[in-house]
């Protein structure tokens, strides 16, 4: 009988073992799913983040080209035009004497 109550309390100690260990595997189980959860929901936080600031980059990029070919549109015709005065300059300085200044009040009346 000795040895089979070896053999039973080597089993019953085998199953306390094996237990334990189930136990422990499980908890870490648990912990790396939660983890997993936690990772997933701020991955997909940082996705949508992603994603909102791009849209906003893609809005800003669209205005910033409107506005820099406006801009461009506008120093171009600035451009052209003391172009055109530094030519006519020359002959246009009638317009900047006292007889011009009549003419032109006498042209408003």
């Amino acid at each position: 009988g000795g040895d089979l109550d070896k053999s039973i309390s080597d089993a019953e100690a085998k199953i306390e073992n094996a237990d334990a260990t189930l136990k422990a595997k499980k908890e870490r189980k648990d912990q790396l799913e939660a983890e997993l959860k936690e990772h997933t929901a701020s991955r997909d936080e940082a996705k949508e983040t992603m994603s909102k600031a791009t849209a906003l980059r893609e809005k800003e990029a669209a205005t910033f080209a409107k506005e820099s070919s406006d801009l461009k549109t506008n120093v171009a015709a600035i451009a052209k035009a003391v172009t055109a005065l530094e030519k006519g300059a020359s002959g246009s300085a009638f317009l900047q004497t006292p007889a011009a200044l009549l003419v032109k009040t006498w042209a408003m009346e």
